[in-house]
């Protein structure tokens, strides 16, 4: 069982809020009827479809202890609720919950500060538990996570400010986190606050600054959770190729976003900044893009050549034709029909000669197999390369530097 009710509630003085729990205290007795009733209570804030307690009949509830001692910690929590509410009145500014599903609050501490409590416990095929922290209407994000994390965007970066444990406690440390903020903006102790979004600026920027000159980076595999994240993989080659461009060329994203932030952050340092990491990039980029295209049309002439040898393009022919008249593909097609054709075509030939011939058919077919694969992995990074290029044009050709 839980063992409070958090909240922030107001005190005598009109900015003042303190942190506050409440103990959930068991219920002796408790109906059976109360007990069969729906509940809007989460019996898990990670495993699948466990949102909320649907009625049942007393004998399901009679056959199935589990069951009950479930629905008593959500009676129980239910009525430590209520008696929280009853207690502080109009004085809470937020409080904890335990309601399954999508869920998403709003607190408003005062006119310039508010938070976003977005929580999934737990429906469908993922949970969630994160804040968006607001001062004067403008997201802080943690903006570092941009480098951090492999798979992040500016979507992801910008979606909230902390991400927290899957836990029921996990709301001590939010009501923390709020309360620590607010104190800082109210008690003007602004550098609380702009330190952080400056440092969060900074690792983002000066990591994607390194980015450029470098051929492999570690990032965090998983993006922007902080509950869940993941093995820490160094990536080089091609594959930090693709992370490296997609990061450079869209962080021109945040560009609009930052410069929303309080002028005392010098938004327009970090704006210049982004603007010049581009263009030192974008030469780079255009060269790796030649390179990637060369290789492409080397693969594709030497694919080209392999499909016009050797008895390939009696192969091609007669898979086009039977493959699926002859539903070929419900034996995985071993070409018996090629090789008794080759035989009739060829009748002075050995069964030696013919199965020398055909072991080199079938290493043929893999070369040209495992060619096409390469081919595609080389046409998505061309493809991946092409479009953070363009991205970078566009920035530059629809606004003024």
């Amino acid at each position: 069982m839980d063992d409070y009710i958090y909240g922030i509630i107001k005190e005598n003085g009109v900015n003042s809020l303190r942190k506050v729990s409440y103990p959930i205290k068991e219920l002796f007795p408790i109906s059976d009827y109360e007990l069969c009733k729906s509940h809007e209570y989460a019996t898990s804030f990670y495993s699948a479809y466990c949102d909320s307690l649907c009625s049942i009949d007393i004998k399901q509830l009679a056959s199935n202890e589990n069951a009950r001692n479930i629905r008593k910690a959500a009676v129980c929590f239910e009525h430590s609720t209520k008696k929280f509410e009853e207690r502080y009145g109009d004085r809470i500014v937020a409080m904890s919950h335990r309601r399954g599903g999508w869920y998403g609050i709003n607190w408003k501490f005062n006119d310039d500060i508010s938070f976003n409590i977005n929580t999934n416990f737990r429906f469908g095929s993922c949970s969630y538990f994160y804040a968006i922290f607001m001062y004067k209407d403008i997201i802080l994000a943690p903006y570092s996570f941009y480098i951090k994390y492999k798979n992040s965007t500016f979507a992801s970066v910008t979606r909230c400010t902390y991400q927290y444990y899957l836990e029921y406690k996990s709301w001590d440390s939010v009501m923390t986190d709020c309360l620590n903020f607010y104190d800082a903006i109210v008690k003007k102790n602004y550098n609380y606050v702009f330190t952080w979004l400056d440092k969060q600026l900074n690792e983002m920027v000066s990591g994607l600054e390194r980015l450029i000159d470098r051929s492999s980076a570690g990032f965090w595999d998983e993006s922007i959770n902080k509950s869940h994240a993941s093995g820490f993989a160094t990536i080089s080659g091609d594959d930090f190729w693709l992370v490296k461009s997609k990061k450079i060329a869209y962080s021109l994203d945040f560009i609009r976003n930052i410069s929303s932030l309080p002028a005392v952050i010098d938004t327009g340092l970090y704006a210049k900044r982004i603007l010049l990491l581009c263009k030192k990039f974008q030469p780079k980029l255009i060269v790796k893009i030649e390179e990637v295209s060369k290789l492409y049309d080397i693969q594709l002439n030497q694919l080209s050549e392999l499909k016009e040898s050797g008895n390939y393009p009696l192969y091609d022919k007669l898979y086009k034709k039977y493959y699926y008249e002859r539903r070929f593909y419900k034996s995985d097609f071993k070409i018996i029909y090629f090789i008794l054709l080759i035989k009739r075509i060829s009748p002075t030939l050995s069964w030696k000669e013919r199965r020398i011939g055909f072991a080199k058919f079938k290493k043929q077919k893999k070369d040209i197999s495992n060619l096409e694969s390469e081919m595609k992995r080389t046409k998505y990074l061309l493809d991946q390369l092409k479009e953070d290029n363009n991205n970078i044009n566009n920035y530059f050709e629809n606004v003024e530097v």
